[in-house]
């Protein structure tokens, strides 16, 4: 089994990758299984400025230790096939990511110095308004700096993540965009009607980029109740994406770490079980889709 997770905020906990009592933990993982985890620099949105971007550098020496500390067990990697002579090694696989464009402070050096560090990918905005665009919890839309960002973004090979964005936001950033877009962690708002979720007018706009979304596991953009009981509340959502998407346009997006997931995804251990069910619900060529090929195929625009 490979996976290929595309969002989790572990670096906020500040601790290993490994032993720990979070949702990602290596130790933890299904036997056999070749893994791929997308790690997110997260930037709260009461950090600005100079200190987003230093916050910002004190995740990414944390991301660094890691990589340090458990040189067998896992490697940071900046393109498929680095991920893929990971598994090879029988090591797991780290992309390193930002959520929220804070991070960069408002300054072009600082996406320069990002990329150079091997960010692929960048959430533009978490919940309120940044120097480059509106979040989910704001009404303005995207900004002149946000624009330069995207044109830089693209010719340094680092993807666009329309996650958190507000719907104004959204539309101007993917008409603007030039490569594919991703949502990484963001369901369909069809099905559960939460502003962080998307509209199939939005999930068909990805997809006309050449995009993807990873399903988040965030109850509460499950089911407006936030009861996830079993599996049903998930594969509704699967169900739709596939319907609106099709099966090239779905993956994994878990928000380990950063969210309430339901009980029978409490950390890496259960990701077996989940890709056994998805395999009964919709056969094992589409979960081996969802659960890695779609989101290295996305990544390879990238690499």
């Amino acid at each position: 089994m490979k996976i290929l997770d595309l969002h989790c905020d572990t670096l906020l906990k500040g601790q290993s990758f490994a032993g720990n009592d979070g949702h990602v933990d290596l130790d933890r993982l299904p036997s056999g299984a070749r893994y791929c985890q997308c790690f997110a620099i997260f930037i709260n949105d009461d950090l600005r400025g100079q200190a987003a971007a230093d916050q910002a550098e004190t995740y990414y020496r944390h991301f660094l230790r890691n990589m340090e500390q458990l040189p067998d067990r896992i490697r940071q990697c900046r393109t498929t096939g680095e991920v893929e002579a990971a598994f090879r090694e029988d090591r797991s696989a780290a992309i390193l990511t930002i959520e929220n464009g804070a991070a960069l402070g408002g300054k072009m050096d600082n996406l320069e110095r990002m990329a150079g560090y091997g960010v692929k990918i960048i959430t533009l905005t978490w919940n309120a308004e940044n120097e480059i665009g509106g979040g989910s919890q704001s009404e303005v839309g995207l900004k002149p700096f946000g624009r330069e960002i995207i044109r830089r973004m693209e010719e340094l090979k680092v993807a666009v993540d329309v996650s958190h964005l507000n719907d104004k936001t959204f539309w101007e950033v993917a008409k603007f965009t030039r490569k594919p877009i991703l949502a990484t962690h963001s369901n369909s708002r069809a099905v559960c009607p939460h502003a962080r979720n998307l509209t199939d007018d939005q999930l068909r706009a990805i997809v006309q980029t050449g995009g993807i979304v990873g399903l988040n596991y965030y109850v509460h953009f499950l089911r407006e109740d936030g009861e996830v009981t079993c599996y049903d509340g998930m594969l509704r959502h699967i169900d739709h994406l596939l319907n609106v998407g099709g099966e090239g346009f779905l993956a994994l997006g878990s928000d380990f770490d950063g969210c309430t997931t339901p009980a029978f995804l409490s950390s890496t251990k259960d990701l077996e079980p989940f890709y056994d069910c998805i395999g009964r619900h919709f056969g094992k060529p589409l979960a081996d889709r969802i659960f890695y090929d779609n989101a290295a195929a996305f990544l390879k625009h990238f690499d």
